[in-house]
């Protein structure tokens, strides 16, 4: 089921919050999860490590910084971010 995307289902959310297997100890490490509203081409937030979002920028994946203030993926401290 992790590879199955129901598509006109994810396109009837807003947005979707992305809460990614590695958050702790900052390493940078994506999984299926984060790529389910990229398929569905869906906006998302990322729970994930410190600097997960400029990680899959590096990848040369869109992210959405131009309608949300994305300074969170910054914020070294686990609690903080």
């Amino acid at each position: 089921m992790s590879t199955y995307i129901d598509i006109q289902n994810c396109q009837r959310a807003f947005v979707h919050v992305v809460s990614e297997t590695s958050f702790y100890n900052g390493k940078q490490h994506l999984t299926e999860k984060i790529f389910k509203p990229i398929v569905a081409m869906q906006p998302f937030l990322l729970l994930g490590a410190y600097g997960n979002l400029a990680y899959l920028r590096d990848y040369g994946f869109k992210t959405f910084g131009d309608f949300w203030d994305e300074g969170y993926d910054n914020i070294t401290d686990d609690v903080q971010r």
